[in-house]
């Protein structure tokens, strides 16, 4: 039995990823959430009946860019999160969440400068109230500002 000890410890210590290989960033990162730490604006397409307003759905996402302190209003002009919530079912509630995040980019064969979505997430959520649905709203904002700030990480810093 003891034989076996040092060859698993030797195996787990090989495939055992080192944290700063975790966090490496990739040309497809960048391309999905580099901006070099400007502020980001905030849409909301909103549709339901089960309890949730646009309003309250703004709030929840808002508040919490705020606090990462990237949130740049409406009129931010160079990128923005779309966040969408829409009532799919009605019995049982079923609904789609769904996250965008859009860049100005440049097509440079044309010189058409336009928004081009970049990075998305989409979750179905069952609930029967807004309780569930707002959580997964937080929860899918924490995880958008953690690939953000990952990714301008050294932008941020100054």
């Amino acid at each position: 039995m003891p034989r076996l000890t040092l060859p698993a410890v030797a195996l787990t210590l090989a495939l055992a990823t080192p944290s700063d290989a975790a966090e490496k960033i990739t040309k497809s990162d960048r391309f999905q959430l580099w901006n070099d730490c400007q502020p980001v604006a905030l849409g909301v397409l909103f549709k339901s009946k089960v309890g949730l307003t646009k309003e309250v759905i703004e709030a929840t996402v808002r508040s919490r860019l705020r606090t990462a302190r990237i949130y740049g209003g409406k009129d931010s002009a160079m990128t923005a999160l779309v966040v969408e919530v829409v009532q799919v079912t009605k019995s049982p509630p079923l609904f789609l969440v769904k996250f965008e995040h859009f860049k100005m980019l440049m097509d440079e064969m044309s010189d058409v400068r336009d928004f081009s979505r970049t990075w998305f997430e989409y979750r179905w959520v069952g609930a029967k109230d807004a309780s569930t649905v707002l959580s997964v709203l937080a929860q899918s904002t924490d995880k958008f500002i953690d690939k953000y700030l990952r990714v301008n990480a050294t932008a941020c810093k100054k």
